[in-house]
């Protein structure tokens, strides 16, 4: 992902690692996994998962949703690359609002009498 395509200024974008490890997370400069976010090739990275700003979140998340896999596989593979503050809500919110998931996921079971 490019700077540019985010929208924000490389200024910005050069004083976000320290902010997300401070404020957005509140894990101080470095997560208890031992490491911070960084920049690698104008990605912003938080260990190896691309943190998406918002302006891009509703297209992750259109790939992430192509095929219908449901919640727990759509957590699973956004967990796996990305990430963003309330990403998991985000997919739940996303996933129930799908016409054709909703039609077809299963209802839970009945309680016997």
């Amino acid at each position: 992902m490019l700077l540019s395509s985010c929208g924000l200024s490389p200024t910005i974008w050069s004083k976000c690692p320290q902010l997300l490890g401070m404020f957005v997370l509140g894990l101080g400069p470095r997560s208890q996994y031992g490491f911070g976010p960084m920049v690698l090739k104008g990605c912003l990275l938080w260990g190896d998962r691309v943190i998406i700003p918002p302006t891009l979140q509703d297209k992750i998340l259109e790939v992430l949703h192509e095929g219908h896999p449901g919640i727990v596989r759509m957590k699973a593979l956004a967990r796996s690359y990305v990430w963003w503050p309330g990403l998991d809500s985000t997919i739940e919110s996303w996933v129930a609002t799908c016409k054709p998931c909703q039609e077809t996921r299963l209802a839970p079971p009945k309680p016997s009498p």
